[in-house]
């Protein structure tokens, strides 16, 4: 999902608490989730969302008016069902900015709307809302795939080391030509890195 089927796209963000690990995201608690949707001024709807590994999500009522549709397939996960989330259920949240508001914006208000609801829970900087634009998340360099939350999935790296390993290998000892041996590993490696891309991305069971 280069493009994003979904009307004026580039306003719709997604919003998630940070965490230790770089790139990690959190769901939100209902309560904060229904307090921004009562004072924030620079979103013009908010909504959560899940799903599970067997390709039902749920979300709350505005997630049909935020994102313009019920989508079949949402951040590269395949949806064959939506129902209505719990609303007393952390989720993951999608917005739709105002018109002319930055997610920098945005995030910093809620940041704010979040420390006056909850003054007693201090938070670093990368523990506090996070506002990344849509379009951003599902374009992310494939680099961002090996964070996996919420702690990196070091092993997932090591069958495509390994793969590009034994091309290098059979390329030398080949001198070159394309032999049986080079032609599996060449094989071997696009096949390694769809896996790696799969795993990660099917980690992300939220966000």
């Amino acid at each position: 999902m280069l493009a994003p089927p979904y009307a004026d796209a580039k306003r719709l963000v997604l919003i998630s608490e940070g965490g230790e690990v770089p790139g990690a995201r959190h769901t939100i608690p209902a309560a904060l989730l229904e307090y921004w949707k009562a004072h924030n001024n620079t979103m013009s709807g908010l909504a959560g969302y899940r799903w599970d590994a067997h390709g039902t999500g749920w979300s709350t009522a505005a997630f049909g008016g935020v994102v313009g549709a019920a989508p079949r397939i949402f951040l590269l996960h395949r949806i064959r069902e939506w129902k209505p989330a719990d609303a007393r259920q952390d989720l993951a949240v999608v917005g739709r900015l105002k018109p002319g508001v930055t997610a920098a914006t945005a995030q910093n208000e809620l940041r704010d709307l979040a420390a006056q609801y909850n003054p007693y829970r201090r938070l670093s900087a990368a523990d506090q809302a996070q506002v990344m634009p849509l379009v951003g998340r599902t374009r992310k360099p494939f680099w961002a795939y090996g964070w996996c939350a919420p702690r990196p999935c070091c092993c997932c790296w090591l069958p495509l080391a390994s793969a590009c390993a034994r091309t290098g290998g059979a390329s030398a000892a080949s001198g070159g030509g394309i032999g049986p041996t080079f032609a599996r590993s060449r094989c071997c490696l696009p096949l390694t890195l769809a896996l790696v891309i799969w795993n990660s991305a099917g980690r992300h069971r939220l966000l």
